[in-house]
């Protein structure tokens, strides 16, 4: 997948969650547009405590 495309999976209206499989085996989940931002190349995902 690349940033663009993972930029309009977070970018939908309205939001729809989604999950992160990264290529370490960890699964995110991505509820909050506001806490996952993507560039190019790279993604910040926040995960709250």
């Amino acid at each position: 997948m690349t940033s663009a495309d993972l930029q309009e999976l977070v970018g939908q209206k309205p939001f729809v969650p989604l999950r992160l499989f990264v290529s370490d085996g960890t699964v995110h989940e991505v509820r909050n547009r506001e806490l996952f931002w993507v560039g190019m190349g790279m993604a910040v995902l926040v995960v709250p405590l």
